[in-house]
């Protein structure tokens, strides 16, 4: 159970022990503590655990260039804190406690009509992993934040601490199928050297010149089929099954001997597409959207060899790395932002030294690639969505030790947690 403390005005501690990465159901505790001295007037302290995607688009050029902002909340939750005197506050800790739910949760928010099929419009699909586009305008954020206002201002102040959290959802299924595509392509390779009798000769400069420019001769043919099977879903950090055989149709060839085929080179790559949108009133329909949309391309593994070819090649077997990397955002769809992928692997083979580009992922206009989260956490049946300590309006004073003893928990990456570690896109600020 991860500890956090929170120090206002202006001060973030945080435990002494790498970020840690959340999924569903993990407890978030900590406490927040009002610093000796903080020199404010203290009129009330709430302190927030909120979801939130964020997002940017710009629209026109020059002067009528604009930045358009959007931000849809996935949860929140919201306690204010009990107060004592003014003068005992200043060394006061407030414990709490926070539970990550299991699902996004109703929130006041209007959508753009008609529905967008991208993007979901009503609460309870699965909350979407911390994220970030590259340029960092595009991103899912979660984090706890403590507002104390200060009433002897001149003016209302508001004094603002908030600490990010890592957040990635829980699978389904603890071993999800890979759902493998199965494809065939036919290629027909023309050329004396299938001929073994005439690959062996050494013909004269004037029987070459002939061949050259003769139409009558026939020369040898083999037809053969490949055949392969990659997976259409994976789980992050898993490599993926790739197989890749060939198969020798006899019927359309007119080769005296069965040739040997090599395979040359394999080329894999993901392409990643995030599709974003700002919701916005409009002057006569109501509401509409400015969109934006994001490719990044994540080249997976570009191998070049030379080995004959059989049926069933394990590619994983022989080639090192051929996997989806932990730090891979999972596919996700959330109110506005969905992220998807599309995988494109390609072979190169060779018959007769001659090669051939064949494709062996899925084509183009097939269903996307779908990344799995590799993380698994069981959902209970009756999950909590939220929960605070029972003591949380117990205020304690710092300094007094409870006579039950914390719980001292062992760095992250020494947990027997299942989780494979992802990193983290939020850090810490204290705003004022």
């Amino acid at each position: 159970m991860p500890k956090y403390d929170f120090r206002v005005p202006i001060q973030l501690s945080a435990p002494d022990q790498p970020q840690l990465i959340h999924t569903n159901g993990d407890r978030v505790t900590g406490q927040v503590r009002l610093l000796p001295s903080s020199g404010l007037s203290i009129d009330r302290i709430s302190l927030h655990f909120k979801g939130e995607v964020v997002t940017q688009v710009t629209t026109g050029y020059g002067d009528r260039r604009r930045t358009h902002y959007g931000t849809a909340l996935l949860f929140h939750f919201c306690r204010d804190l009990p107060l004592t005197s003014i003068p005992a506050l200043e060394g006061t800790a407030w414990p709490f406690t926070f539970e990550f739910p299991w699902e996004c949760l109703p929130a006041p928010q209007q959508w753009p009509s008609p529905p967008h099929e991208l993007f979901y419009h009503e609460p309870g699909y699965p909350l979407p992993p911390t994220f970030a586009t590259p340029d960092n305008r595009q991103k899912v954020v979660y984090y706890l934040e403590v507002v104390a206002h200060d009433r002897g201002a001149i003016f209302f102040s508001t004094v603002k601490n908030r600490l990010h959290l890592s957040f990635m959802p829980s699978r389904s299924q603890p071993h999800p199928p890979s759902n493998l595509v199965h494809l065939k392509s036919s290629r027909t390779c023309v050329s004396r050297k299938l001929d073994p009798v005439i690959a062996a000769e050494k013909p004269s400069i004037g029987k070459k010149t002939k061949r050259f420019f003769s139409n009558s001769e026939v020369k040898p043919t083999a037809s053969f089929t490949v055949q392969s099977s990659v997976p259409s879903q994976i789980c992050a950090g898993n490599t993926f099954p790739v197989v890749i055989g060939v198969e020798y149709d006899a019927a359309r060839s007119t080769a005296p001997v069965v040739p040997t085929i090599h395979l040359r080179n394999i080329h894999a790559r993901l392409t990643a597409i995030t599709d974003c949108r700002v919701p916005h009133k409009t002057l006569f329909s109501g509401l509409g959207s400015h969109t934006r949309h994001y490719k990044e391309k994540m080249l997976l593994v570009n191998s070049s060899f030379s080995m004959p070819m059989y049926d069933h090649m394990q590619l994983e077997e022989l080639i090192q790395g051929l996997r989806i990397l932990p730090k891979v955002p999972p596919s996700f769809k959330s109110y506005n932002i969905a992220r998807y992928y599309t995988l494109k692997v390609t072979a190169v083979v060779a018959c007769a030294q001659q090669n051939f580009d064949v494709w062996i992922g899925p084509r183009l206009g097939a269903p996307e690639f779908v990344v799995m989260s590799g993380v698994f956490k069981p959902a209970p049946t009756d999950a909590p969505q939220h929960s605070l300590d029972p003591d949380l309006a117990a205020v304690r004073r710092l300094g007094i030790e409870d006579d039950e003893e914390e719980e001292e928990l062992p760095p992250y990456e020494e947990r027997d947690t299942g989780r494979t570690p992802v990193p983290s896109y939020g850090t810490a600020i204290a705003t004022r």
